[in-house]
């Protein structure tokens, strides 16, 4: 509404300029409507809930604070961009040098990681060049056990051979000892 002037005539009547609204607020329900108009001069007037062009001219404001925002970013760029240009070739040494050193980082780790990975594969080809050396010992010694077991069994044939031989050459003997015992 209009400002008075502080005079009690000014406070009796009021005039409304465009941009004015006169607000009502519901104390029931607690809802907020304004008196609008059609148009200007009409003295036809309906109420109108003003909650959603409360919220309308929040989300206004809060679209202008953004852009603001967005333009105050680019000029901070831009300003940052000008800068660089500036200082741009040192600063794309920098990158350059940065990026040199990133890159020699990651081949010295990966050189000690396939330095690592040789180790363990020489690593684990000696412990299975031993397990088939060991297994080629146990093989070896078990074979060597067989053939003492053979030899022994062979040793113990021809033993047995013999002792056969003599016992059929006593008892031959015999036999003939007693045929000629017989005979006479």
């Amino acid at each position: 509404m209009a400002d008075g002037d502080g005079g009690s005539e000014q406070d009796d009547v009021s005039f409304l300029r465009t941009e004015d609204m006169v607000c009502l607020s519901c104390t029931a329900t607690g809802e907020r409507v304004c008196l609008a108009a059609e148009g200007f001069g009409n003295r036809h007037c309906f109420l109108e809930n003003i909650a959603d062009k409360n919220n309308e001219e929040k989300e206004e404001d809060e679209q202008n604070n953004e852009e603001k925002e967005e333009d105050e970013q680019n000029n901070e760029e831009k300003e940052e961009d000008e800068q660089n240009n500036e200082e741009g070739e040192m600063n794309r040494i920098m990158r350059r040098r940065r990026r040199m050193n990133r890159i020699m980082r990651r081949r010295r780790r990966m050189n000690r990681i396939m330095r690592r990975r040789r180790r363990m594969n020489r690593i684990m080809r000696r412990k299975e060049e031993d397990e088939q050396n060991n297994e080629e010992k146990e093989e070896d010694e078990q074979n060597n056990e067989e053939k003492e077991e053979d030899e022994q069994n062979n040793e113990e044939k021809e033993e047995d051979e013999q002792n056969n031989e003599r016992r059929g050459w006593m008892e031959d003997e015999r036999i003939m000892r007693r045929r000629r015992r017989m005979k006479e």
